[in-house]
């Protein structure tokens, strides 16, 4: 059963400005190390760090919550399987929200992320049995 569902687009200029402007502290309150880690590798960090941005923002709509104080941004991450597919992981209160609507059982979130030249999109689903 979909207990929650949440799309977003951003644009890719819009996260290199914030970036630009506030650099390090940027990367801290809003990504994840592993994020970062990920971004750094690639000829345009921007648009990896905007696919993420997009997914986080998507999945907050999908815990019918947004980024708030008790969901920050760092409580939901995008990594990357083996396979290099994407796979969202839920921390603290994001991932406190996710059990409440599955009303406490397992959960599993999907994520499908584009891009396509200034603008990167997600859309995140979460189901429980």
């Amino acid at each position: 059963m979909i207990v929650g569902i949440g799309t977003d687009v951003v644009s890719i200029g819009r996260i290199r400005s914030l970036l630009e402007r506030y650099g390090e502290r940027f990367l801290k309150r809003c990504f994840t190390e592993e994020e970062v880690r990920y971004a750094l590798k690639k000829p345009d960090c921007a648009q990896s760090l905007a696919s993420s941005w997009a997914a986080k923002e998507a999945t907050g709509k999908s815990l019918a919550n947004g980024i708030d104080k008790n969901i920050p941004f760092t409580s939901i991450g995008l990594k990357r399987k083996s396979n290099g597919s994407p796979e969202i992981v839920l921390r603290k209160g994001a991932y406190a929200r996710a059990k409440a609507l599955a009303s406490g059982k397992k959960f599993t979130a999907f994520v499908s992320i584009s891009h396509e030249k200034d603008m990167a999109h997600a859309i995140v689903v979460i189901e429980s049995p």
